[in-house]
């Protein structure tokens, strides 16, 4: 599983990561985007 965004204005959508190997964990939104993969936490701003 990778990340995307997604535009609700015009349904665009946008993949963020492009992992291949893992899967990304527990995603949450905020300030500042974070995610687990591997038992490391990641933070996408």
């Amino acid at each position: 599983m990778n990340l995307w965004s997604y535009d609700l204005n015009n349904g665009s959508r946008k993949q963020l990561t492009y992992y291949t190997d893992f899967d990304i964990q527990f995603p949450a939104s905020g300030p500042a985007d974070t995610y687990m993969m591997k038992a490391k936490l990641y933070s996408f701003v």
